[in-house]
């Protein structure tokens, strides 16, 4: 990938505007040129993959994300200001 905005942005909390919960680097209009180019290229090979494959692969996504659980809540509270019963919904 072609070289990302040497300025990073902090991301700041909306709750608590002293905690730095993350850092945003801009991308180029080149970045996301070759992203898109790179998706198609993904998209053709998802296409040509087996279902048996699809399915194991999306389980295993799955699988990842009812593991990971809390930490994405606490992220998506953290970067939306939002309450638990709203990340959770």
């Amino acid at each position: 990938m072609s070289k990302i905005d040497a300025n990073p942005r902090p991301v700041i909390s909306p709750i608590d505007s002293k905690k730095i919960i993350g850092t945003v680097y801009e991308a180029t209009a080149e970045n996301a040129t070759q992203a898109v180019t790179q998706a198609v290229a993904a998209q053709n090979l998802w296409t040509n993959t087996s279902i048996e494959e699809r399915i194991e692969c999306l389980e295993r996504a799955a699988d990842l994300f009812e593991k990971n659980l809390p930490t994405l809540i606490a992220l998506l509270c953290l970067e939306g200001g939002k309450q638990i019963v709203d990340c959770v919904a």
